[in-house]
């Protein structure tokens, strides 16, 4: 039977259930790309925080996690591996699920089984102003009496003083006097590395390290008996 032979109630139902199938097809196509397609084309996966992380946490693959996150919503930077995120440092804290930048971690600081502890002021005659985080160092224990510098009578001495317990260490942070940490103001496009880190943006006053407990108690023990040192590079 010919379409204009059909009755004109039937050609305006048949309109109907054409119209609503394609309408029906139309909002199940919607549908599919936005639960299925539309999160993988309009997202990517970033590396986030699974809990919330103290500083100065060394992270590891239980701490950050892979996630889709929404091109609207990604932060400039994130890491979209988490190979480049674990074994790094936290450098502040980061909530959960909080993505991770380049500006949230540092590298390792510290080894397994040292801490980072901050050399008073006062065990301290000298040391670099061009120092700065991760570089390694040597502590020369320098003998004092009343304020000035004598030769190291060896009685005094629990240790060699070449001892391997006192070079290799981290340096942590180099901080101003205000805790803010020193780093290098920037300067014209030829400047070298090495002039860069001259410029420093504020002048150090506090050296926190990277230290084991036998290596504190050996500083600590130094110091009592009247040891200074010299901070010098590695």
């Amino acid at each position: 039977m010919s379409w204009r032979k059909l009755p004109r109630s039937a050609r305006l139902l048949l309109i109907a259930v054409l119209y609503a199938a394609v309408l029906t097809g139309h909002v199940f196509a919607v549908h599919l790309y936005v639960t299925r397609f539309s999160e993988k084309v309009d997202s990517r996966e970033i590396a986030v925080a699974v809990r919330d992380i103290p500083p100065h946490t060394v992270l590891t693959s239980d701490d950050i996690a892979l996630r889709r996150i929404r091109y609207s919503d990604l932060v400039d930077g994130a890491y979209t591996s988490l190979e480049s995120a674990v074994g790094k440092e936290s450098a502040a804290f980061i909530g959960s699920n909080e993505q991770l930048t380049p500006g949230k971690v540092n590298e390792a600081i510290k080894r397994e089984g040292e801490m980072i502890v901050e050399i008073p002021e006062d065990w301290l005659l000298s040391f670099p102003k061009s120092l700065r985080r991760l570089d390694e160092i040597r502590l020369h224990p320098v003998y004092q009496k009343k304020g000035e510098a004598t030769e190291v009578p060896a009685s005094y001495v629990p240790v060699p003083l070449e001892s391997s317990e006192l070079s290799g260490i981290t340096v942590a942070y180099f901080k101003d006097a205000s805790a803010n940490e020193v780093g290098d103001e920037a300067g014209n496009g030829g400047d070298s590395a090495d002039s860069r880190r001259l410029k420093a943006s504020s002048v150090g006053a506090r050296l926190e390290v990277a230290l084991t407990e036998p290596q504190f108690d050996l500083l600590q023990s130094l110091a009592i008996q009247q040891y200074r040192f010299i901070v010098s590079y590695e």
